[in-house]
């Protein structure tokens, strides 16, 4: 009997490490799988998982973006779409742009009307001060529909990265 058990001790295996090693990787591997497998969870449940921890995801609305941009554009308020999206440097600089274009055309109006038609009148029967502030105007019309076009990018951008990742791009 002595015999049989120590051949049983023998028999018995030793833990091996590298077995062990083997395990947590192949689980590892598993798990990684698993997650690649695994479907993106969908909008409302990134909103339900944020409600439950305390962190709100906070989409911003195309719908909204666009309302600022164009009636407060024709208003000559314009950046406001892209401050809502939070791209303050952006709107401000909109914001202070366009009256001072305005402003612009205005003064040259003004210096216009001072002036003797002779001494503003070109060839073309339009004065060069005309031609600018038709310019500056054309300009700032055209800023007008590019920070609309430009905001619903934006807002496009920051609602995409935002279900991607789950905080805020900027």
């Amino acid at each position: 009997m002595s015999d049989n058990s120590n051949t049983d001790k023998n028999s018995e295996k030793k833990p091996n490490i590298e077995d062990s090693t083997k395990d947590k990787t192949m689980d590892k591997s598993k798990e990684e799988i698993e997650n690649k497998n695994k479907k993106p969870e969908s909008v409302e449940e990134r909103i339900n998982n944020k409600q439950k921890t305390g962190v709100f995801v906070n989409y911003k609305s195309k719908g909204k973006t666009t309302l600022l941009s164009v009636l407060l554009g024709l208003l000559g308020i314009m950046g406001l779409g892209h401050i809502y999206l939070r791209r303050f440097r952006r709107g401000i600089l909109i914001l202070i742009i366009v009256p001072l274009c305005w402003v612009m055309i205005m003064i040259l109006f003004i210096i216009l009307g001072l002036t003797e038609p002779e001494e503003n009148v070109m060839m073309s029967g339009v004065g060069v001060l005309g031609q600018i502030s038709v310019a500056i105007m054309l300009g700032s019309i055209v800023l007008f529909f590019w920070q609309i076009r430009d905001s619903r990018k934006l807002c496009k951008e920051y609602n995409e990265y935002l279900e991607q990742h789950g905080n805020p791009p900027w």
